[in-house]
């Protein structure tokens, strides 16, 4: 439903997804040739810079399964960050929203109903640092199991069956509310109705595949 490799050419201003959806930059991301796990290429993204696409269906996850993965290296610490979210509505709770704290703790938040993170609350993935390349998913498997990972390893949260709340927002990379990330990403991919890994795995040696 959502696939990124962040390839192209030093400085690109264009942000490709495999499946067609648009991405379109807030302040100034690029195409950087400068760090990369897969492709000589990775999104680079300063303090206020993030990409957008629109809401659209495929982003209603309802209590089923999907898995939210992606590569990152940050380049700052001790600044709470955004990696990525279904925008909030002012006020409110986003449905779902990769964070990391000042600490470099990664959590993962999910609501049902936009005024609090019922489903899932600050889950943690793991802790990264700065200058280096880490792998991280999210798994949601038969509605009551939450399965984390951070460089494949993995731990799993029962959660409420509940159904992710829904609402018109734009899906951004690089942001949550008002926190941006600062560092590069690299592989994005969002699958709905699968939960690709359901046990700790060792992370892809290739760049995702395009079908």
């Amino acid at each position: 439903m959502s696939l990124l490799h962040f390839d192209g050419a030093n400085n690109s201003t264009t942000f490709t997804d495999q499946t067609g959806k648009a991405w379109s930059r807030v302040n100034t991301p690029t195409i950087s040739t400068a760090q990369s796990v897969y492709g000589g290429a990775s999104g680079l993204f300063f303090s206020t810079d993030y990409i957008t696409t629109p809401d659209h269906a495929d982003w209603d996850f309802g209590s089923g399964d999907f898995t939210l993965e992606g590569r990152v290296r940050p380049d700052s610490t001790g600044t709470a960050e955004g990696l990525f979210s279904k925008t909030q509505v002012a006020g409110g709770y986003s449905p779902f929203t990769l964070y990391k704290t000042s600490a470099g703790a990664l959590q993962f938040y999910m609501s049902s109903n936009g005024t609090s993170w019922d489903i899932a609350s600050g889950v943690v993935l793991g802790t990264i640092g700065l200058g280096s390349w880490y792998s991280w998913a999210v798994c949601r498997v038969g509605g009551t199991t939450l399965w984390t990972f951070l460089d494949g390893s993995g731990t799993s949260t029962t959660i409420p069956g509940t159904a992710v709340v829904t609402n018109t927002e734009l899906v951004a990379l690089s942001r949550h509310g008002t926190v941006n990330f600062y560092g590069y990403m690299d592989e994005f991919r969002a699958t709905k109705g699968v939960a690709r890994y359901t046990a700790s795995y060792t992370p892809a040696g290739s760049a995702f595949p395009d079908s």
